[in-house]
């Protein structure tokens, strides 16, 4: 056979490179909008939540903080104005006492909830979560399992200290969290 008769008719080699190169872009685009919709879903079903919670704990914690601060120097105060032993420390103390059962009933009741969406959040979305934030589930599971205990009194509070467990040890977790859900936002955001 002469390589004369094995001319490929240039229309048709065109039209094979435009098939060729449509198949790669398309490939890519498909590729590409599979990966943003998974890091939509990331963002908007476990970072977005997990983080809003997270802030919210925080905030409150801050804010209990404060008065307990505030509390504890007001009743000091009290105290140093009134050293006589007529003083009804009882009567005066009530006010002190309901705002730390406000304290204690709003942990009990509000903030443990917050833990509890948290895990919920957690454990169905796991398979969202970078390597860094799946690596806390443990850690976060077994402080929230703690508390319940503690807050049933199913464990003492001796034997909670020894288990050493405190949110801080969580602060590192709430930051991953954090700087995971600010790289989506700019990420999906194209800034």
């Amino acid at each position: 056979m002469d390589t004369r008769d094995m001319i490929i008719d240039p229309q048709l080699l065109i039209s094979i490179l435009a098939v060729l190169i449509t198949y790669l872009l398309t490939s890519r685009h498909f590729k590409n909008q599979k990966a943003h919709e998974f890091n939509e879903r990331r963002l908007s079903d476990l970072y977005s939540p997990l983080l809003g919670r997270i802030k919210q704990i925080r905030s409150d914690g801050e804010l209990r903080v404060s008065i307990s601060s505030a509390k504890s120097q007001a009743w000091r105060e009290k105290c140093a104005r009134h050293p006589s032993p007529d003083f009804d420390h009882k009567k005066h103390f009530e006010p002190y006492k309901k705002a730390m059962d406000y304290e204690n009933d709003k942990f009990r009741n509000e903030t443990m909830k917050l833990y509890d969406e948290m895990l919920g959040i957690f454990r169905d979305n796991r398979h969202l979560a970078f390597p860094s934030t799946q690596s806390w589930f443990s850690k976060f599971s077994q402080f929230v399992e703690l508390w319940h205990r503690w807050l049933q009194d199913a464990i003492p509070a001796e034997v909670l200290e020894k288990v050493e467990t405190s949110e801080e040890e969580l602060l590192p977790f709430y930051a991953d969290v954090e700087r995971h859900h600010n790289r989506l936002v700019k990420r999906l955001s194209g800034v």
